[in-house]
């Protein structure tokens, strides 16, 4: 069978270009645990990415759009797992209290471990709708997933309005831990609490707004 000159070639170059891809996202997301977004140059990351500062160029317009990439890949690395321990847990007959501490355990821990990639995307985007689809992606997939979960258990909530105080209440507690973990908004108060008392804290004002009777026990 013909094939086009230079035709076999264009796999290899194809998956050399998507390590490189991998490499230089790898590499960015493991700077960022140790300083600052702002810090990071873009000759450090190709170095770390084992490539050429024009091979980082190649892949990405500038820093910023690394960031984005982060974000988004994080975003659906994150959606995935909410994705697959709900349904878990739905398998296994978990009430309520177990689906949103499920939820805030994760969020926390995961806005936690990610801190200075979300920071830095929360502060380089703040009058710019570029991250905003990948944030509807995400709340579109996860949140419509816990919120179909809650209210079908609704025999457990004693809220007047079970369909409006599900919805309310993930806003709450959705914001609460991004407030908490990114903004550092505690210290505003004077608060210093960890991340498992925090989380105990917003399943706990969760559940009390939904009126469901059973908050459970700390641990």
């Amino acid at each position: 069978m013909s094939t086009v000159a230079g035709g076999s070639a264009r796999p290899v170059h194809q998956a050399r270009s998507a390590k490189t891809l991998e490499a230089i996202l790898l590499t960015g997301r493991s700077l960022l645990r140790g300083k600052q977004f702002e810090e990071l140059s873009v000759s450090e990351i190709a170095q770390g990415a084992e490539c050429s500062v024009g091979g980082f160029y190649a892949r990405f317009s500038s820093k910023d759009a690394m960031l984005i990439a982060l974000e988004q890949q994080l975003m659906e690395e994150l959606a995935d797992q909410l994705d697959a321990d709900l349904e878990q847990a739905d398998a296994a007959g978990a009430r309520i209290p177990d689906l949103i501490s499920l939820y805030v355990h994760t969020m926390v821990a995961r806005f936690r471990e990610h801190r200075t990639i979300l920071q830095a995307v929360v502060r380089r985007n703040q009058n710019s709708a570029a991250v905003l689809p990948h944030t509807r992606r995400f709340n579109a997939r996860v949140h419509e997933a816990l919120l179909s979960r809650i209210l079908a258990r609704r025999d457990e909530i004693t809220h007047s309005d079970p369909d409006s105080a599900a919805v309310l209440g993930l806003f709450f507690a959705s914001a609460s831990a991004r407030a908490a973990v990114l903004g550092n908004k505690l210290n505003v108060y004077g608060q210093q609490i960890d991340d498992e008392r925090l989380a105990y804290e917003i399943i706990r004002a969760y559940l009390s707004y939904l009126g469901v009777i059973d908050v459970g026990e700390k641990r």
